[in-house]
């Protein structure tokens, strides 16, 4: 004789420990952030410094989004990179950026980090990269 399968009580209690595993994890921590609108107002950029932190689950990453001024949600991210924890600092700024024009924004570091996402075209708006004398 086979022995039937329940499968809906393994289910269940899948899917109550998944979600009970996933509220104990605490939200990201912003370290840095910065906003700043294009000369003619219709975009705004966005950079921050977010930390996350867990068992095996720890990060540290600065990102730039654009999106039109006054859209919902975060916007298109357009650089991204992961921080280097033994230079970060929490509150400091690790790059500039400034509006050339209401379609070129500058993204000034000290020094390029190795970047994950740079997007250099997004729409009319032009993103270019450079790091100080």
């Amino acid at each position: 004789m086979k022995r039937q399968l329940n499968v809906a009580p393994r289910l269940i209690v899948l899917l109550t420990l998944t979600l009970t595993l996933s509220a104990c994890r605490e939200p990201p921590d912003i370290t840095w952030q910065s906003d700043i609108a294009s000369p003619d107002g219709n975009w705004t950029a966005t950079g921050m410094t977010v930390g996350t932190s867990g068992f095996g689950t720890g990060a540290l990453w600065t990102a730039i989004y654009l999106k039109r001024t006054g859209a919902k949600g975060q916007g298109f991210e357009i650089l991204g990179y992961d921080e280097d924890t033994s230079t970060w600092v929490r509150g400091k700024a690790p790059l500039a950026m400034t509006w050339d024009g209401p379609t070129k924004l500058l993204v000034t570091f000290k020094r390029i980090p190795d970047l994950n996402v740079q997007v250099c075209k997004y729409g009319a708006i032009t993103i270019a990269v450079n790091a100080l004398p």
